[in-house]
């Protein structure tokens, strides 16, 4: 077990697909680390090879992931970006998961719930220029908020939907407090404090990030 551990969080170090298919066949059953942007990293100065994204966030790795990185949007340097993230997400239950960093572009459409109850850190980035445009609704930050009891780290920027309906008075009544000890947003993002009463920052200073 220790061994197949020791593979699953270094499936994203060799872009190299005959290399990547021995590692994620090393890691047993392993909770993965799903890191696309070192993945770009390691394949600077190698031939891009288009599939080797899809093979590493195929859905049973993604139900095993315990990390999943991919901060960057598409363009002409970065090899990490995944076309299919927002989908992957949507409605999903990640057991292990206690990190996801990730960038969801406004062109891909809406991410809906998905839950992960041991995740402590939140990094969701977009791309959108106003609210409306934003990929993730109130009513699914709430839903993603609901579950961990051990988030910490929580960080927002131009990714959430503050026009979008704010989640019923039930659902409020229902959200503990968070126990944050980070909490980063961007412009319209900051709107959360009010609209989603979940976010109770008991002491925390807030950074507002351009």
């Amino acid at each position: 077990m220790a061994n197949s551990a020791l593979w699953a969080r270094e499936i994203c170090t060799f872009y190299n697909k005959i290399v990547l298919q021995e590692f994620i066949a090393r890691s047993g059953t392993s909770p993965v680390a799903i890191d696309l942007d070192n993945f770009s990293l390691r394949s600077e100065g190698l031939r891009e090879r288009f599939n080797l994204v899809d093979i590493v966030t195929t859905d049973t790795l993604l139900d095993r992931a315990r990390t999943i990185r991919a901060t960057a949007n598409r363009n002409a340097t970065y090899r990490g970006f995944n076309s299919r993230m927002t989908s992957q997400l949507s409605g999903r239950v990640f057991v292990f998961l206690t990190e996801l960093m990730v960038f969801l572009p406004r062109d891909l459409g809406e991410v809906q719930p998905f839950s992960a109850p041991a995740l402590r850190v939140l990094e969701l980035r977009g791309d959108a220029r106003q609210p409306s445009h934003a990929p993730v609704s109130l009513h699914t930050l709430m839903s993603i908020l609901l579950t961990p009891d051990c988030l910490r780290d929580l960080t927002l920027k131009r990714v959430v939907n503050t026009e979008s309906p704010s989640p019923t008075l039930c659902d409020r009544q229902q959200a503990a407090p968070l126990k944050l000890t980070t909490f980063n947003c961007l412009t319209f993002d900051e709107r959360i404090i009010e609209a989603v009463p979940l976010v109770v920052l008991n002491e925390l200073p807030l950074v507002f990030i351009d």
